[in-house]
């Protein structure tokens, strides 16, 4: 079923929906490295190829230094997560590879996209490069700080970028990079996709690992918000695993540590007992198949229900609880035709009782049923539902109790025999 689902979002890249300007997240690094050196070769904007400034820390011999230079690796997480050299495009998006000021949300990961590149009129060089975040608070204090340098091509939602300092220490030796804090992310890895939220993603499974990689296809799938949002290049189904440990855990939760409720739900109770339910549920429509899914409510007698917010609209069929009889409803007047009303109240019993007797109650600071409930089973009950609003005064629920719900209650006849009065 899932996969035939997941086959829906399969597209091409000769496809005409094939959304090529989204993120794509890949397998391996070598995928990523090329799909953002075809993505920034595509673009045609202004280009410029940024070499790292590398010192070696101590007296050395300038040979030495030189020779030690020239055997930095190529890999990043090596140098202090510069990279040796950054291709920098307009358009291009990036990640930041540092944390510069992890108050203001610039930290390694952040995602942006390069909008301009400034250099001195004395050197090819960028001395400023100006980004814009995906998320509009990530650099505020920055575009504050750096205000002055605003110029009229420069949109105050972009955020100014200098290059930064970093040393690191490689086969023993201490170095000092000094480069833009950035690496192309129009692709990236799925492990370094980890933690992000897309709208709308690209995903390619295809990998040439003879192994496979527990979990990769769920981490790379949930990154998307929406279906809607998902584009698949490669699903490849063959390489979904699970991990031994995850299967071992699992085994255990569901064996030897399974929860013990905190309480003992309704359902566990003896069916002779009469059970009752009265519950809040902030809007029945926008909960009410919540409720129909909870056994715990399904399994009472008698269900009330506070702040329902039903209004002369809505069909007693819309509500139908199984077992049940359609509901009693007290629906709060309706003064503004464009909102709901904030309260309202829901009496549901089941079909084997009979309700013999309703007292109700409403203001717009209380409101409450009484009940009298017959089952042939179980008796004779008066069953009292009370809501009291947040700005209802203790002083209006004590007299409103004393002189409109007291002299209600128990007004029932006392005499039952045989489910008859």
């Amino acid at each position: 079923m899932i996969f035939a689902v997941l086959s829906t979002r399969t597209v091409s890249i000769t496809d005409p929906t094939y959304r090529t300007n989204v993120t794509h997240l890949f397998v391996e690094n070598a995928l990523v490295d090329n799909f953002n050196f075809q993505y920034i070769s595509k673009l045609c904007s202004q280009k410029v190829k940024v070499k790292a400034v590398d010192t070696v820390c101590g007296d050395l011999p300038s040979s030495v230094k030189t020779k030690l230079l020239s055997s930095l690796p190529e890999k990043q997480s090596d140098t202090a997560n510069l990279a040796k050299e950054v291709v920098l495009a307009i358009g291009m998006k990036y990640d930041l590879t540092a944390n510069i000021e992890v108050t203001d949300g610039l930290t390694n990961g952040s995602n942006c996209e390069l909008k301009l590149i400034e250099c001195k009129t004395t050197s090819l060089r960028p001395s400023i490069i100006w980004v814009k975040f995906e998320d509009a608070r990530i650099g505020a204090n920055n575009r504050r700080k750096y205000s002055h340098l605003y110029g009229r091509d420069v949109e105050k939602t972009w955020t100014p970028m200098f290059d930064i300092k970093r040393s690191f220490t490689y086969k023993y030796k201490t170095f000092e990079r000094i480069q833009f804090p950035l690496r192309p992310a129009a692709g990236k890895t799925i492990h370094k996709s980890q933690g992000d939220t897309l709208q709308e993603v690209v995903v390619s499974l295809k990998s040439k690992r003879k192994g496979k990689i527990p979990h990769i296809h769920y981490v790379a799938l949930s990154r998307v918000t929406s279906l809607t949002g998902l584009q698949m290049l490669n699903l490849n189904q063959e390489a979904i695993a699970v991990a031994e440990c995850i299967r071992q855990e699992l085994h255990r939760l569901m064996t030897d540590a399974t929860l013990q409720l905190c309480f003992k739900p309704l359902y566990n109770l003896s069916s002779n007992y009469f059970k009752v339910v009265f519950n809040n549920s902030r809007s029945l429509h926008a909960h009410f198949n919540d409720l129909k899914s909870d056994p715990n409510i399904l399994d009472a007698d008698v269900i009330g229900i506070a702040e329902s917010r039903l209004i002369s609209t809505d069909g007693n069929e819309d509500f139908y609880f199984p077992g049940f009889e359609p509901p009693v409803r007290l629906d709060q007047k309706q003064n503004n035709f464009n909102t709901r009303p904030p309260h309202g109240l829901v009496l549901y019993y089941r079909t084997d009782c009979i309700l013999h007797n309703t007292f109700t109650y409403s203001t717009p600071h209380l409101e409450f049923v009484i009940a009298d409930i017959i089952s042939s089973s179980k008796g004779l009950f008066q069953v009292v539902f009370v809501y009291k609003a947040p700005h209802c005064k203790l002083t209006q629920l004590k007299d409103a109790l004393i002189a409109d719900l007291l002299p209600d209650v128990f007004k029932t006849p006392k005499n039952y025999h045989d489910g008859r009065l």
